[in-house]
C-alpha cells in the first residue's frame, strides 16, 4: 500500500541532494564554458586536467557514500559514539587519499597530461592547472565527505545551500574576476573553482560540527525518523 506520509518524507529528503548535485554539476559545467571562452587550446587543457581530477575524485566518493550509510545506521540504532567515529574515519579515508593525489598532481603533472596528448602546449598549460588541481583535491574530498555524512543524517537541505553560496555565490564570482579581469586567465579560473570547493568544505565542517559533536544527535533522529516507522 502506498504510504503519502512516506514518500512526501523522501520527497523532502532526497529533492535537495538531487538539487545539491544540480549545483555541483553546473559549476564545472560553466567552468568548461569559461575555458571555452578563452580559447580551444585552453578548453583542451582544462578537460584533461578535470578528467584526471574527476577520475581520483570517485574513490573519495565511495568512501564517503559509505560512510553516510553507516552514519544512518549508526544514529537509527542511538549509537552517537560510533557515528562519530564514523564520520572522523570518513574524513580521514577521503582526504588521506585525495592528498596522495594531490602530491601525484605536484610531482608528475606533465606525465599525466601526457598520457592523454603529446601536444606541448596542452601539456604545459595542464601541468600548471594541476598545480591548482592539487589544493582543489583537498577541498573536493573534504567537501564530499562533508556532505555525505550529513545526508546520512537526513540533512539535506542545509547542505544544499551551503554548495550553492559556494559554488555561485563565491567560486563562480572569483573564477570571472580572476579568469577575465587579470592576467591569470584560465589559471584565474581554477582558482575560482577551488575557491567554490574550498568554500563549500569549510561551512560543511563547521555544519558536521554543530549537527552531530553539539548535542543535536537526539534533534537529529526525532527529525529523520520515517512517519510510521
Amino acid at each position: 500500500r502506498m504510504d503519502p506520509a512516506l514518500l512526501g518524507r523522501i520527497i523532502t529528503i532526497g529533492a535537495p541532494v538531487g538539487m545539491q548535485f544540480g549545483l555541483e554539476v553546473g559549476l564545472f559545467a560553466f567552468g568548461a564554458v569559461m575555458m571555452g571562452w578563452v580559447g580551444p587550446l585552453v578548453l583542451a587543457a582544462h578537460q584533461v586536467t578535470i578528467n584526471i581530477a574527476s577520475t581520483t575524485f570517485m574513490v573519495a566518493l565511495g568512501v564517503s557514500l559509505a560512510g553516510s550509510i553507516h552514519v544512518g545506521q549508526h544514529i537509527g540504532a542511538g549509537r552517537t559514539d560510533a557515528m562519530r567515529r564514523t564520520v572522523l574515519a570518513t574524513y580521514t579515508l577521503a582526504l588521506g587519499f585525495m592528498g596522495f593525489c594531490a602530491l601525484l598532481f605536484v610531482v608528475m603533472g606533465e606525465s599525466l597530461i601526457g598520457l592523454y596528448t603529446k601536444d606541448t602546449a596542452i601539456i604545459a598549460l595542464g601541468a600548471q592547472l594541476l598545480l591548482i588541481a592539487a589544493a582543489f583535491q583537498l577541498f573536493d574530498g573534504a567537501q564530499v565527505a562533508g556532505v555525505s555524512v550529513l545526508r546520512g543524517a537526513a540533512d539535506t537541505r542545509i547542505p544544499m545551500i551551503i554548495c550553492g553560496i559556494g559554488y555561485w555565490g563565491v567560486g563562480v564570482p572569483i573564477a570571472l574576476m580572476l579568469g577575465f579581469r587579470t592576467a591569470l586567465g584560465p589559471i584565474g579560473v581554477w582558482i575560482g573553482l577551488s575557491a567554490g570547493l574550498g568554500a563549500v568544505a569549510v561551512m560543511l565542517a563547521l555544519r558536521v560540527r554543530r549537527l552531530l559533536w553539539k548535542g543535536q544527535v537526539k534533534r537529529v533522529v526525532r527529525e529523520s525518523a520515517v512517519p510510521g516507522g
